[in-house]
C-alpha cells in the first residue's frame, strides 16, 4: 500500500516547502533524536529527509485503503 504525504516546514538549511506533495510514499521514518523524518517515494525510489521541529503537527489516515498524512509546523 502507498500513500501521499503533503509537507509544510523546513527541508534544509534556509529551505521551506509549502504544502509539497509527495505521491507514492512507501515508507515514513521518524527519527525524533535526529529531528528528520526520512521519506522514500516514488517510482524509481527516491528518499528525502524533512526537519521536524518541536512545534509539529503529525495527522495520518488511513481510509478505504488509502494512507494520506500531513505533516506542518
Amino acid at each position: 500500500m502507498t500513500g501521499t504525504l503533503t509537507y509544510t516546514g523546513k527541508s534544509g538549511p534556509g529551505l521551506t516547502l509549502t504544502a509539497t506533495v509527495f505521491p507514492d510514499v512507501t515508507d515514513l521514518d521518524y527519527q525524533f533524536d535526529k529531528g528528520v523524518v526520512r521519506v522514500t517515494y516514488g517510482t524509481p525510489s527516491k528518499i528525502t529527509y524533512l526537519d521536524l521541529t518541536a512545534e509539529v503537527t503529525i495527522t495520518m489516515t488511513i481510509a478505504s485503503g488509502v494512507v494520506t498524512s500531513t505533516i506542518s509546523t
